[in-house]
């Protein structure tokens, strides 16, 4: 039996749907917001990842200087608290997030004009790497702004 997951930002309720569990739309009330939608690809080790349709934008009045990942991201160094205005420090939450997290965790923390910014510095696994290249090919016509979409994370 396949499920949809649609995450809904405002709400921050989960809604089953029965069709397909690799595909999850953030999702507006009003349908004049386009979507974000995210399909489970396939990565090394047996794992997957959740890849966008397109680049989310965050709203630069609300992003921390620093943030503290939770466990379910940052297992290997849990309460490491790291310093989003040093590049170093972005590039590893974004290597986190785009390997452990899920579409709610890459809304939440990864910016598409930073994550355009790092791309070629990021250590990615191959078959991550590989996900996401259609979506850094011309990040200018794959990001969404937080205005436009809804992409600002849960809650």
């Amino acid at each position: 039996m396949n499920e949809e997951v649609r995450f809904i930002r405002g709400n921050e309720h989960t809604n089953q749907l029965a069709q397909r569990p690799d595909i999850a739309e953030v999702d507006r009330d009003d349908a004049a917001h386009p979507r974000i939608s995210f399909t489970q690809q396939q990565t090394t080790g047996g794992k997957s990842a959740w890849v966008p349709n397109r680049l989310p934008r965050l709203d630069a009045t609300s992003v921390p200087a620093a943030v503290e990942l939770p466990l379910h991201l940052n297992w290997s160094s849990p309460g490491r608290v790291f310093d989003l205005r040093s590049r170093a420090d972005r590039a590893r939450v974004y290597e986190i997030v785009l390997q452990e997290g899920q579409p709610d965790d890459v809304l939440a923390y990864v910016d598409g004009v930073l994550l355009a910014d790092l791309w070629n510095d990021l250590a990615l696994p191959r078959r991550l790497r590989a996900a996401w290249e259609p979506l850094m090919q011309d990040p200018g016509k794959t990001i969404c702004d937080f205005t436009a979409c809804d992409a600002g994370g849960p809650g």
